[in-house]
C-alpha cells in the first residue's frame, strides 16, 4: 500500500471513530457522489458501507434508524442491481428533476419532494428503517412509475429495473 492510500485509510478510520460511524457513512456517500475517493470501490448494503482498494477493506455501519436506498428512474436502458455501488453505478437520467413520493403501507406520507438526480443518474434516499410494502412514486415531466419498496435488513440498496417511466 502506498503512502497516500495509507493516509486516506487512517484518516477515514480516525474520522469514523470520532463520528461514531453512522454520520461518517453519510459523509462518505456524499463525497463519493461528488467524485471523492477515486480508485476505491464503494458499495452499500442495508447494514454497512464498504470501501475497498486493492487488498484493503474498511466497513462503516449504516445508521440504525435510517435506510439508504439509491433509485434510478429510466426511460430506455438500465442494469439489474440490488447492491448500490456508489463508486460506479450509472443510469441514463443525469441531473434531472423528479418528484419523489414515498407512502407507508398505512398511507402515511414519508417523503414528498422534488429531487434532482446526481451526475450518475441516481437519487439517494434516506428512509426510515423497517418499512414494508411502502409505495414509491416517481414522476418526471408527463411520465411516472410506482413500485413497492421495503427498508428492512437485507433489502436492496439499489433500485433500477422496476423504475421504467411510462
Amino acid at each position: 500500500m502506498n503512502f497516500k492510500t495509507m493516509l486516506i485509510m487512517v484518516t477515514l478510520l480516525i474520522f469514523s471513530t470520532l463520528s461514531y460511524g453512522e454520520s461518517t457513512t453519510k459523509k462518505i456517500i456524499a463525497e463519493t457522489n461528488k467524485g471523492g475517493y477515486p480508485g476505491y470501490v464503494i458499495y452499500a448494503t442495508s447494514e454497512t458501507l464498504t470501501l475497498k482498494k486493492g487488498n484493503e477493506k474498511m466497513q462503516f455501519p449504516m445508521p440504525q434508524d435510517q435506510f439508504y436506498l439509491s433509485i434510478a428512474p429510466y426511460m430506455y436502458n438500465t442494469h439489474p442491481c440490488a447492491t448500490h455501488y456508489v463508486s460506479s453505478c450509472q443510469s441514463e437520467m443525469r441531473n434531472r428533476s423528479f418528484m419523489v413520493k414515498v407512502t407507508s403501507a398505512e398511507g402515511e406520507i414519508i417523503l414528498k419532494e422534488n429531487l434532482t438526480s446526481l451526475k450518475n443518474g441516481f437519487i439517494d434516499l434516506w428512509l426510515p428503517r423497517n418499512l414494508e410494502g411502502a409505495i414509491l412514486l416517481v414522476e418526471y415531466k408527463n411520465k411516472s412509475v410506482t413500485t413497492k419498496i421495503s427498508t428492512r435488513k437485507g433489502d436492496p440498496t439499489c433500485l433500477t429495473r422496476p423504475l421504467k417511466l411510462n
